[in-house]
């Protein structure tokens, strides 16, 4: 689990010892620091911030967020979860987060964002999420997103998907005054097959806006959708 308050990663509440050898999950800063050939190979190459302006302030502004990379053939059988925390402020605030996951060849992973902020006060949450998933990889992304009232939240993730491999990505919105998820499937190697399913629950004068885009590049791809 990895917590994060005002879109920075807060240590104490951190909890990863219980990663497979090999694995490694850790805040966007640190991964500068620890692995940055990973970064330069895989970041900005599936969300590019000339497509949509909002990566673009992601890819100016952001501070942190979350990296995962599993190696060829490791399993994580345990979900690893995303807690994004904002607090109440006087003055409105926007955070900026980028978050990168790479599953390489015949490995599986499960990450769960999980998005919660104050019931009062204005703020912003921009977040951009890249997803590699490599030859026969399984990954599945989970998306929570029960922010405050006042809020607004926006949402644009990637997904690049190799042979044979296995992405299901599920989305339930039950909170924000106005939230946008983008959702960008590029199936580039055959075999590869992905399930969406969304959920949104709102009240009053709440605005969700989905908008799902899955690019069949190769063949024998299949995709499932549910919204």
């Amino acid at each position: 689990r990895l917590v994060f308050v005002d879109g920075i990663m807060v240590s104490p509440l951190t909890i990863l010892h219980e990663l497979p050898a090999g694995v490694r999950a850790l805040s966007f800063s640190d991964a500068i620091e620890q692995i940055p050939e990973l970064l330069k190979q895989h970041l900005g190459k599936v969300a590019l911030y000339e497509d949509n302006p909002f990566t673009a302030l992601t890819a100016a502004f952001g501070r942190d967020g979350v990296v995962i990379h599993v190696p060829k053939g490791i399993v994580v059988d345990r979900p690893i979860e995303a807690i994004w925390l904002t607090t109440e402020r006087a003055n409105p605030i926007a955070n900026h987060a980028r978050n990168l996951l790479v599953a390489e060849e015949s490995s599986a992973v499960t990450l769960i964002d999980v998005f919660h902020g104050a019931h009062n006060g204005v703020y912003l949450n921009n977040v951009t999420t890249e997803i590699v998933a490599g030859p026969n990889a399984s990954v599945t992304h989970t998306r929570i997103q029960e922010e405050g009232r006042s809020a607004f939240h926006v949402a644009d993730t990637k997904i690049q998907q190799e042979r044979d491999s296995q992405v299901h990505s599920h989305v339930v919105t039950t909170g924000a005054r106005s939230s946008r998820n983008e959702l960008g499937f590029a199936l580039a190697g055959p075999g590869a097959s992905c399930v969406l399913n969304g959920l949104f629950v709102l009240n009053g004068n709440q605005v969700a806006d989905n908008m799902t885009l899955v690019d069949h590049q190769s063949p024998h791809c299949t995709s499932s959708e549910f919204y």
